[in-house]
Parts: C-alpha cells; structure tokens; sequence
C-alpha cells in the first residue's frame, strides 16, 4: 500500500486524495530492474505503471528494423495510460533504462478509475 508522503511519482503525487483513493486498492510497489521489458509492442498492455525513480525508453521498431527510442519516462509520468482506449496492443516496448521503483495497477482497474474520475481524465491527458 502506498501512502500520501512516499508517493515519489509526480502524476500520483498531483491527485486529491479522493481520486487518488480510486487507484490505491490497485497499486502495488514493485522494484523496476535496468533492462526489464514492462510492456512489448504488439502485445496487449497489462500494467499502467507509474514510476517513482528510475528512467523507461518507450521504443519502437522502424520499416527498416532498427529500433528507435521515442521518449523516456521517469517520475513525472506513466506508462501504459493508452489502456484506457480499451484493449489494443501496444504501440511501443517499455524498458527499464535505469533501474528504481514503481507503482502499477492493473490496466483494468486503472481504466476504470480513469472512467469515475474527471481529476484522472485530465491528470492523463495533461501527461
């Protein structure tokens, strides 16, 4: 369970307590290891995950077959909120670029918090 002052991510950090209430029951602390694969392109995405320290690549695979870095991602942001769309495949390969800590929820759970809560709309929409 994660509490008001360890919430190290800032998109977390940004809620009121009321809609961020909405995602506690689903969030779980979890160690983010350098070079985990969190999501891969193509497959369905499980997990929103929302980091409190460490650095995500959001890669994808170009026509050529190189792969190409497309953004990173770190405490003030999430990845996987395109879940919300329903379920689709990724678009990119989440990987861990530097190691740290994390929050994830469930893609489920996580849209519905996001279908309840104005406050979540616009937080994932402003990211």
């Amino acid at each position: 369970m994660i509490r008001g002052g360890e919430i190290g991510n800032r998109l977390l950090a940004a809620l009121a307590p009321a809609d961020f209430g909405l995602l506690v029951p689903g969030l779980e602390m979890i160690g983010l290891d350098q070079d985990a694969v969190l999501s891969q392109a193509g497959e369905q995405i499980e997990h929103v995950f929302f980091p409190h320290s460490g650095a995500v690549s959001l890669m994808i695979d170009m026509a050529n077959g190189q792969t190409v870095a497309t953004a990173a991602v770190g405490r003030e942001g999430a990845v996987g909120v395109l879940s919300v769309l329903g379920p689709s495949p990724s678009a990119s390969t989440a990987i861990v670029r530097a190691a740290g800590t994390a929050s994830r929820i469930s893609a489920r759970r996580f849209q519905a918090a996001f279908n309840r809560s104005p406050a979540i709309r616009h937080a994932i929409q402003m990211h």
